[in-house]
């Protein structure tokens, strides 16, 4: 069940899930790429639509090391509202780490790396430590390292490039998959650029949809500077997490702390 609460660990860990979507490339432009060819370049037959979106895609795959930023973060849950400021930062197959300020005062700071997560509450002088597994249980999908780090680059999380279906409409792409626990669907503008992604649950029909916009060119690659979080639990009602960047940087490494204080108390929930 993709579980709400008030504004506790739950909700710091989605916004760790989403902080720092974005879009860049690889180094072979799909311009170039728009037939398959057979080994010494002779034509073996043109691309079908979806094999040009999977290719394209490919060519706006993030491979940067690192990625931070800064950014304003409004929270709406269960009639509750909070507006934070934000600084992000992702270490390629290693870790993320999310800061939140409350009136320039730090309030929260989480670290996940590849088999934990750590939350501390500065206000409250206290801290939570869980294995990365609890991410998977907390929203029932399943987040090792490498799906939350898709989720927050901005790649298509949890798709199946063989089985999903390809259908335009207009000057929109839309990719649609299936598996035994949970349906997917992901929509992309004429520049190939991820707009949306909607996963839902079978068992629950709980829905997680991941929202894109507001794209820059950074370092001649396209971000998002907008995205939110919808998480729509049917017994719990609806978490959204809105991040609007204003700042935001590829490739420049940065230093992850999150030591725990001796004089931290440790707990299973908390509320800032």
């Amino acid at each position: 069940m993709i579980r709400q609460n008030t504004i506790t660990f739950n909700l710091v860990l989605a916004i760790c899930v989403f902080a720092m979507s974005c879009n860049s490339t690889k180094k072979t432009s799909p311009e170039k790429a728009k037939e398959l060819t057979e080994k010494g370049g002779a034509i073996k037959r043109p691309f079908t639509p979806k094999e040009n979106l999977l290719e394209q895609l490919d060519y706006n795959r993030i491979n940067a090391d690192w990625l931070s930023g800064k950014a304003n973060i409004a929270i709406e849950t269960q009639g509750k509202s909070i507006t934070l400021m934000g600084i992000v930062q992702l270490r390629k197959d290693s870790a993320m780490l999310l800061v939140l300020k409350k009136f320039g005062i730090e309030a929260v700071r989480a670290l996940i790396t590849r088999d934990s997560v750590r939350v501390l509450n500065r206000l409250s002088g206290e801290y939570m430590s869980h294995p990365l597994s609890y991410i998977a249980e907390t929203f029932n999908i399943p987040a090792d390292f490498k799906v939350l780090q898709d989720i927050i680059i901005g790649n298509p999380p949890l798709m199946d490039r063989e089985k999903v279906v390809f259908t335009q409409q207009d000057s929109t792409y839309n990719l649609v998959g299936s598996s035994a626990i949970l349906t997917s669907e992901y929509q992309f503008d004429n520049k190939y650029n991820l707009k949306t992604a909607r996963l839902q649950q079978l068992a629950t029909e709980n829905t997680l949809l991941l929202k894109y916009d507001n794209y820059k060119v950074l370092n001649n690659k396209r971000i998002a500077y907008t995205r939110t979080l919808e998480a729509n639990d049917l017994e719990r009602g609806k978490t959204s997490v809105e991040m609007e960047f204003t700042e935001m940087e590829l490739n420049v490494p940065k230093t992850m702390r999150c030591e725990i204080p001796s004089r931290y108390k440790k707990v299973e929930v908390f509320e800032f």
